[in-house]
C-alpha cells in the first residue's frame, strides 16, 4: 500500500467508527424509545400530542417500553444520546478519547450555530457536557464490574426513569448548578459563534455564569 493509501486509511478509520457510534446510539434510541432523534430509522415522525409531565417543559409521547408506558419527549432522547454514546467510546477507547471526542461534538455545534450563541444553546452545552461526564462515569463502573454495553445501557435507561444524575430537559433548574465548562471537560468553549450578526440577533449570553474561561 502506497503512503496515500496509508493516509487515507488512517482517516476513514476514525470516520468509520464514529459513525458506528451514532449508528448504535440510533438503534438504541429506537429500542428504548420508540423512535431516533440521531438518525431517522423510520419514515413515520415522532408525533408529541401527549400532556406534558414534570421535567419534560411541553408535550410528550407515550410509548410501551417492556410492557411499562413511559413518557418521552426529544430533551429526554438528547440526555441518552449524549450519555450512552459518551458511554460507548470510553468503555471501548477509554474516558480520555470520549472526553476528547465529545468535547470537539460541542465546539463543532458552537462553530455552526448560524444565529449565534444564545441563552437556551449555553444552558444545552452545559446539560450535554455534563451528561457526557456522566457517560464515562458509567463506562467505568461498567469496565470494573463486567457490564456489557447492553447493560450499561439498561442502567443508565434505570437511573433516568429514578431521576438519578441525569437532567432530562435544558431549562432544569438543575442546570444552573452544574460546574463550569472546565470542570465539566471542555473549558474555552466559545460563547459567541462565527455568525454573529449575520444570520439572526446573536445576542452574546447573558445571566449565566461560567468560570470555565
Amino acid at each position: 500500500m502506497n503512503t496515500r493509501g496509508i493516509l487515507l486509511l488512517v482517516l476513514l478509520i476514525p470516520v468509520a467508527y464514529i459513525a458506528s457510534i451514532f449508528w448504535r446510539v440510533s438503534v438504541a434510541e429506537k429500542t428504548y424509545f420508540g423512535h431516533s432523534d440521531l438518525i431517522p430509522l423510520s419514515t413515520t415522525k415522532a408525533r408529541y400530542t401527549e400532556p406534558a409531565v414534570p421535567g419534560s417543559y411541553g408535550a410528550t409521547r407515550l410509548f410501551i417500553r417492556e410492557g411499562k408506558p413511559i413518557h418521552v419527549w426529544r430533551q429526554k432522547v438528547n440526555g441518552f444520546q449524549h450519555v450512552y454514546g459518551s458511554a460507548l467510546v470510553a468503555y471501548e477507547l477509554g474516558e480520555k478519547p470520549a472526553d476528547w471526542l465529545f468535547c470537539a461534538n460541542e465546539w463543532a455545534e458552537a462553530f455552526l450555530d448560524w444565529d449565534g450563541i444564545h441563552q437556551d444553546d449555553f444552558q444545552d452545552r452545559h446539560k450535554d457536557l455534563h451528561h457526557n461526564k456522566l457517560g464515562r462515569g458509567y463506562a467505568r463502573a461498567a469496565r470494573q464490574t463486567g457490564q456489557t454495553t447492553t447493560g450499561m445501557a439498561h442502567q443508565i435507561l434505570a437511573d433516568m426513569e429514578a431521576g438519578n444524575g441525569i437532567i432530562l430537559h435544558r431549562k432544569s433548574p438543575r442546570v444552573r448548578h452544574l460546574p463550569s465548562e472546565r470542570a465539566l471537560g471542555c473549558p474555552n468553549l466559545p460563547t459567541q459563534g462565527p455568525f454573529l450578526g449575520l444570520f439572526g440577533n446573536g445576542l452574546p449570553i447573558k445571566n449565566f455564569r461560567d468560570d470555565s474561561n
